[in-house]
């Protein structure tokens, strides 16, 4: 996976273009918000096909049954994608990122240059750095 000519321009539009988007399990959630940059700006998915999901319940089921938890599944399919661990000191613009969340323990998000974006009630949310569990940068 690697990101297009146009990764930074494909970004910033996707930010805008789905920040008032509210957060809905298996249809707009962390994990199909951020995979819905990577395609942006890869056009490539970094979700597996064997996984689908439609409610909270079910997601995290699939993510169970796929890599035990968010955090272990999102690095396996990173790893499957060569898609290299980063320093979280160095997290930047477009880096993916499992983070604390307020609820769950793991949340995926993605860097927009400063803070984590994440998708909340009301459309795209932000999130310290500070938070980060673990990150990677997409070639």
């Amino acid at each position: 996976m690697k990101k297009n000519a146009n990764w930074q321009i494909d970004i910033f539009q996707f930010i805008d273009k789905y920040k008032n988007i509210p957060f809905t399990w298996g249809v707009w959630d962390c994990c199909t918000f951020t995979d819905g940059m990577i395609q942006t700006i890869t056009k490539e998915t970094l979700i597996p096909k064997e996984l689908s999901w439609s409610c909270k319940k079910t997601a995290f089921v699939a993510i169970k049954n796929y890599g035990g938890d968010l955090l272990k599944s999102f690095s396996m399919a990173c790893e499957k994608k060569s898609i290299p661990e980063i320093n979280k000191n160095y997290f930047t613009l477009a880096d993916l990122c499992v983070y604390e969340g307020d609820e769950d323990p793991f949340v995926v998000g993605f860097g927009d240059g400063v803070n984590i974006l994440g998708v909340g009630d009301s459309g795209i949310i932000t999130k310290k750095t500070e938070r980060i569990i673990k990150c990677w940068r997409i070639p």
